[in-house]
């Protein structure tokens, strides 16, 4: 089973939140946790997801395509019906991911967080940032499911990171 959650954390503590509804989920589940500015564009997207976890039965985490991540391009049209049009137009493949993943979009074994739960940290801590801490330099099996796109709207309006909400 999986569990597609989006929470929020008022007081920045993200890490804290996950770990209570994660907490709740059986231990054979798996959870995807997206931001909340994504939107799925596939109407299969689920079974996408179903379908990686049975191709990938080692993997410990997923990630997925996207229009606004650093190193697999990063779109500024605001046209979601272009971004649909890419959803559905993708070749079957994964890809193995080195260092950090970004935190837009998660796929894990409940296994993984059990030996490997958030830390109750603000988002942005000690200069870095969530998804840096969770999965920098972890030897885990990691892979981006180049066929699951989703729009991620990321301060599409703005063309520079600015972390300052997350502070």
């Amino acid at each position: 089973m999986i569990f597609d959650i989006t929470p929020s954390a008022p007081d920045k503590h993200y890490g804290r939140v996950l770990n209570e509804y994660i907490r709740c989920f059986p231990d054979d589940a798996w959870i995807i946790v997206r931001d909340q500015d994504t939107q799925y564009l596939h109407h299969e997207s689920t079974k996408i997801c179903y379908e990686a976890i049975a191709d990938n039965p080692q993997c410990d985490l997923f990630s997925c395509a996207t229009n606004r991540a650093w190193g697999q391009g990063f779109s500024n049209d605001p046209n979601i019906l272009n971004h649909h049009k890419l959803a559905y137009n993708r070749e079957k493949k994964y890809t193995t991911i080195r260092g950090i993943v970004p935190a837009f979009f998660w796929m894990f074994p409940k296994r993984l967080w059990i030996d490997n739960p958030f830390d109750d940290y603000p988002i942005i801590h000690g200069g870095k940032s969530f998804d840096t801490r969770w999965t920098q330099g972890k030897a885990w099996n990691m892979l981006r499911i180049d066929h699951l796109y989703v729009f991620h709207f990321y301060r599409l309006h703005k063309h520079h990171r600015n972390y300052a909400h997350l502070i």
